[in-house]
């Protein structure tokens, strides 16, 4: 009977502690959440990068491979819309300050969060030089 007692008192003491850290946790992703809706910088999960400026495929691919060098992010694709032009689908499982970091990018003017959304204005110089480039290549 007192093993039977006890184990029922173990029980309810490991449910406790259970339900305290579901709390905790659910506590710390509802905060999670604020700051990133707070903070401009922070991203977390699936973003869409809207491009201003088409790319040639070169500077597309370096500056994919710029993407893939940010700690924490990874390229999911990149494709694009007649409406919106070019897009790179990219994640983060953790929180990252994404627009910082894209503002780091030689090829970046400016970057803006809005919802799920990035909007990157492409330097005119990194556009029109590998253009080119490309088409001395296409002409030789």
């Amino acid at each position: 009977a007192e093993e039977a007692k006890q184990a029922k008192k173990s029980e309810e003491q490991a449910k406790k502690e259970a339900e305290r850290k579901a709390k905790e946790e659910a506590r710390e992703a509802k905060r999670v959440a604020e700051q990133i809706k707070k903070d401009p910088d922070i991203c977390l999960g699936y973003v869409e990068l809207i491009l201003s400026l088409p790319m040639p495929y070169r500077s597309m691919e370096e500056f994919t491979q710029r993407l893939n060098e940010i700690e924490g992010l990874r390229v999911v694709w990149n494709g694009g819309s007649v409406v919106e032009g070019t897009i790179i689908g990219v994640s983060s499982e953790e929180q990252i300050p994404l627009i910082s970091n894209l503002k780091k990018l030689p090829q970046v003017e400016d970057a803006r969060k809005s919802g799920k959304k990035v909007t990157v204005k492409i330097r005119e110089t990194a556009s029109s030089e590998s253009a080119e480039c490309e088409e001395a290549l296409v002409l030789s």
